[in-house]
């Protein structure tokens, strides 16, 4: 929870193409233009609607329905969910219409990182791992 703008700066077309398997197929050659291009891959993959926030909002709808709920047209100004004040603001906003919390009382932390980052759980085996960090020194302080 310390980036607030997704990392698209890739120097390898080869782990582009490995990353971002929907976009290129595998096709490094496809990946090439892209490299060192974090703005030409946010349109490709995003339609310039990449992760911003704390929980890496993406896509315009996504913006859109934030902005709505805050008051702010991210869908004009994308740069400020990555400022402090809305990556906070839209990461509680996506907590709580996604369910989020309900799903973390249950301590369900598969079905918290499916919610935020889709079927692929990215980064689950992480998320677990502090997960039980942070319940073991919440036990400690109820001590």
């Amino acid at each position: 929870m310390t980036a607030t703008e997704e990392g698209l700066y890739y120097s390898s077309a080869e782990r582009l193409a490995g990353i971002f398997k929907r976009a290129f197929n595998g096709d490094v050659s496809a990946a090439l233009p892209f490299t060192k291009n974090p703005k030409a891959l946010s349109q490709k993959l995003y339609q310039g609607f990449h992760g911003r926030g704390l929980i890496q909002l993406t896509w315009e709808k996504n913006y859109r329905l934030c902005g709505d709920a805050l008051g702010v047209d991210f869908v004009a100004h994308p740069e400020l969910l990555s400022s402090p004040q809305y990556a906070a603001l839209s990461a509680a906003w996506f907590w709580k219409t996604n369910g989020c919390n309900e799903a973390a009382d249950k301590s369900d932390m598969d079905l918290v990182t499916k919610i935020v980052n889709g079927p692929a759980k990215l980064h689950l085996a992480e998320r677990k791992q502090q997960f039980q960090v942070a319940m073991a020194a919440s036990d400690h302080m109820l001590a």
